[in-house]
Parts: structure tokens; C-alpha cells; sequence
């Protein structure tokens, strides 16, 4: 067993700002292994390596919170 074939949480992502100080915290519904946010599309696609599958999720509503 690894550490990322034994998790138990789903993992989440922090959004700082430029300071440092923390903007959001992004709970995710599934285990991934890799992330990219599109700023221009508002969207977080996630990357499942051991399922061999991506995923999106759309920010809309966080980003223009925080943005």
C-alpha cells in the first residue's frame, strides 16, 4: 500500500493570495493525483492516475467570490 492508494479523505485544495493569506479551500468528492485551474473558463480539472480519468469542476461561484 502507497500513501496515495492508502487515503482515507478526499484531498482538498487551498487558494492563497499573493500574500499569503488564504482565499478558499476546494473539497473534493474524489481521490486525484494532479490539478490545474483555467482562470479564463473558471474551471479545476483534476487528473486520477491510478483510474486513468479527468475530471472538471466548475469555480464560477468561488473564483467570483474571491476574485
Amino acid at each position: 500500500m502507497t500513501f496515495q492508494t492508502g487515503r482515507k479523505k478526499y484531498p482538498s485544495i487551498l487558494l492563497f493570495d499573493w500574500e499569503g493569506r488564504p482565499l478558499a479551500e476546494l473539497k473534493l468528492t474524489r481521490f486525484v493525483n494532479s490539478f490545474d485551474i483555467d482562470m479564463v473558463n473558471k474551471t479545476l480539472y483534476v487528473f486520477d492516475v491510478y483510474n486513468d480519468k479527468m475530471f472538471a469542476y466548475d469555480l464560477s461561484e468561488v473564483l467570483n467570490k474571491i476574485v
